[in-house]
Formats: C-alpha cells, sequence, structure tokens
C-alpha cells in the first residue's frame, strides 16, 4: 500500500517535492519559450530562452516550436542573433539535432535561393555516423579551417566535407543577415542532404 505525502520520511518527502518542482519548472519554462517566440517581446524572448536553459526545458520548448505554424518576424530576427552567438551551446543542451532542425526552420528567416556547393570541416567520427553539424560555409577555405583547427579534438582526425545542398536542405543564410564573422555560413538540415563527400582528411594533432 503506496503511503501518504503526509506519512513519508521527511527526507524523502523533501527529495520528491523537489522532483515534482524540477518538472513543474522544465514544463513551464518550455510553455513560456513558445509562447514568447510567438510575440513581440524581444527581452521576454531572451528571458524565456535564458529560463528554459536553466530549468533544463529547451528540449521541450523546442519540440513544441518545431510543431508551430510560423513565429513572429521579430523573434526571427532576434533569434538569428541568438543563435550566431549560441548556436553550438543550444543544440548541445538540446541534445536533439532533430528537434533542433524542426524548430530552426520555425525560428530563423528563411533561405530563398538556389542550390549551392558548401562545406564543412567536421569530425572524422560524425563523418561515420552522418551525424554532420548544422553549420556550414560557401566557402572552402573556411570549412578548411575549421577542420583544421578542431584536430585535437578527434582522436580520429578531421575531415573536410562538401555537398551540393538542394534549396530545400537549406534553412537560413546567416551571413546574409549579418555576417560579422565572415564565414558565409548556412544553416543546413542534413536530413534533406543527398551526397555528402570527403574533400580532405586531417589527422589527429594534439596540441
Amino acid at each position: 500500500m503506496t503511503k501518504s505525502t503526509d506519512e513519508m520520511d521527511p527526507n524523502v518527502r523533501k527529495f520528491l517535492e523537489a522532483i515534482e518542482q524540477e518538472n513543474a519548472d522544465r514544463r513551464n519554462s518550455a510553455k513560456r519559450l513558445i509562447q514568447a517566440v510567438q510575440g513581440d517581446d524581444v527581452d521576454e524572448l531572451f528571458y524565456a530562452l535564458h529560463w528554459a536553459k536553466d530549468a533544463d526545458g529547451l528540449h521541450r520548448g523546442f519540440r513544441g516550436i518545431g510543431r508551430l505554424a510560423a513565429v513572429s518576424k521579430m523573434a526571427q530576427e532576434a533569434f538569428l542573433q541568438i543563435w550566431m552567438e549560441d548556436g553550438d551551446l543550444i543544440r548541445s543542451e538540446v541534445c536533439d539535432d532533430r528537434v533542433v532542425m524542426d524548430a530552426l526552420w520555425v525560428l530563423l528567416p528563411r533561405y530563398d535561393g538556389p542550390g549551392l556547393t558548401l562545406y564543412r570541416g567536421d569530425g572524422m567520427a560524425n563523418r561515420k555516423h552522418r551525424s554532420y553539424g548544422l553549420s556550414w560555409t560557401r566557402e572552402r577555405d573556411v570549412g578548411l579551417a575549421y577542420a583544421a583547427s578542431r584536430r585535437s579534438r578527434y582522436t580520429d582526425g578531421t575531415v573536410l566535407l562538401s555537398t551540393f545542398a538542394p534549396p530545400e536542405a537549406i534553412i537560413c543564410a546567416p551571413f546574409l543577415h549579418d555576417n560579422r564573422f565572415e564565414e558565409c555560413e548556412y544553416v543546413v538540415d542534413r536530413r534533406r542532404l543527398n551526397k555528402v563527400s570527403v574533400e580532405q582528411r586531417l589527422s589527429y594533432k594534439p596540441e
């Protein structure tokens, strides 16, 4: 027979209450983030995003955003700046590229152009598992520089990848809005790519 809350050991009760509060914060923070991207308040968007991070609600929030038909133009413009600064961190905290890519189709200003040959520096392990990152470039030298700069992170080395990305695979072209990093970046949904080739392989090089 299950004990009532009043009959539980105080420490057990506190632990369960803390778990329930964490779950409630996660749900509420995700809900607030979904609501924020549909509004026109930049400060609220930033606050909701940070609360979702702190409450471990990003995965739930991004999953909900991916189901939206659209968000406000303000949210797209604001989130583009956030993505350019913290895209890697957001990706790691959501911890599910499928959820991230679904949400980015909604959150980022949509690319409207032709298919392009794009490049990316990535780890050999990501090549083996087809788990390529989302940021690509139209500049071969930029992709190669990324592969070279990350050789110490991957014991099996890095690769310079290339692909012809059809328009339906390109979510956004951030550099067309803000090219402060001079990387000619494109955000790509790898699920919609066809052939991805290895242009060059670089061996592991410890720092």
